[in-house]
């Protein structure tokens, strides 16, 4: 889940394996760029948005760059979006 903030900013989590990770970013749409960060990863690229009409579906496609980072670079104090 993420959600658009003032000046071009996003919030949000995801899962992996059922657990949820906040992340926090900025979207720039006119060049349909996105990059965000979360405690353990980086990425950064492009968002395609495309909506499936017969099967009432909205896709987010993500095609980027993903950096985990080192243990010694996590962040643990970030807070859930």
């Amino acid at each position: 889940m993420m959600r658009v903030l003032p000046d071009q900013q996003i919030q949000g989590t995801i899962r992996f394996r059922g657990t949820p990770i906040p992340i926090e970013g900025s979207w720039n749409e006119s060049a349909q760029q996105i990059m965000f960060h979360s405690p353990y990863a980086a990425y950064s690229g492009h968002l395609s948005i495309y909506d499936d009409v017969q099967i009432q579906l909205r896709h987010l496609v993500l095609t980027g760059r993903l950096q985990m980072l080192p243990p010694l670079y996590r962040q643990v104090s970030m807070e859930p979006g």
